[in-house]
């Protein structure tokens, strides 16, 4: 699997990136160009994707850019004849993170359609629907 494109909007001095790979890939810029927190932001989405909680909300703050609502990731992998695009978006409650939207595409065809924690959720066929709902206080529960 090889990660082919990312979308960075809203992490720290992030407005809205755009990052393409190929098998070598180097980030070349002047300081304060945002190379670092580009890679930052990648790291912070793969500890979203390993992790079984999501930060607290004073984390959250550390990692927004300021003025912004939501931290929004858009990333591609591929692999064989296969491509897969992801994309979470992340809020805040009251009190913690909240995973606003989150949506799945492999081949074109919409696998998961989340948002505030309800959706559908379908096989790699587009098939199979079952519809999806999470509850506020579980979602919440989930923040470290």
């Amino acid at each position: 699997m090889k990660l082919t494109t990312a979308k960075i909007k809203n992490f720290k001095s992030l407005g809205d990136v755009d990052l393409n790979f190929r098998n070598l890939t180097i980030l070349v810029g002047s300081n304060s160009s945002g190379k670092s927190n580009s890679l930052e932001a990648l790291k912070f989405l793969n500890y979203l994707l390993a992790s079984d909680a999501l930060p607290k909300l004073e984390g959250r703050q550390r990692f927004l850019r300021y003025s912004s609502d939501a931290i929004n990731f858009i990333i591609t992998v591929e692999d064989d004849n296969n491509q897969a695009e992801y994309s979470v978006s992340l809020g805040a409650s009251k009190r913690n993170t909240l995973i606003a939207s989150e949506n799945l595409k492999v081949n074109g065809i919409e696998v998961i359609q989340i948002a505030n924690g309800e959706g559908e959720v379908s096989d790699e066929n587009g098939e199979n629907h079952q519809k999806y709902q999470s509850y506020p206080q579980a979602i919440e529960g989930l923040a470290l």
